[in-house]
């Protein structure tokens, strides 16, 4: 029921299969240009925040260098194709830990964290 209008087969013109070609081509073609607008506005966002996520090695360092994580590099490690610096920071005696990104042009990252580690003596694990 539409309104005060029951719908019946005979009265039922909204339904898509009764439209004109060019109408179900238009409704297609809008449908089209909404959803690519749609998917170019997410990864326009997506590319806009992972750009606003870097900052200099400098700031990152002096964060975690600072009063509330005392974190220290105990690990350097360079990528496969050269591109990036990834460090390992820690802080013995609170079991904080950070991983770092440093790409070739400075940006830097943080990429993963936590508050608890085990440093284990080489060879233990396989």
């Amino acid at each position: 029921m539409v309104g005060n209008v029951p719908l019946t087969q005979e009265s039922d013109m909204n339904r898509f299969e009764n439209w004109p070609t060019w109408a179900k081509w238009f409704l297609r073609v809008v449908v089209l240009v909404l959803a690519l607008s749609i998917a170019s506005s997410l990864w326009m966002a997506n590319q806009a925040s992972a750009q606003t996520s870097c900052t200099s090695r400098d700031d990152i360092a002096a964060l975690l260098k600072g009063e509330k994580y005392g974190e220290a590099v105990r690990f350097l490690g360079l990528d496969d194709q050269g591109a990036s610096v990834y460090e390992l920071w820690v802080n013995e005696g609170t079991g904080s830990w950070t991983v770092t990104r440093t790409t070739r042009e400075g940006c830097s990252q943080i990429m993963i964290y936590g508050n608890t580690f085990d440093l284990l003596p080489a060879g233990i694990v396989h």
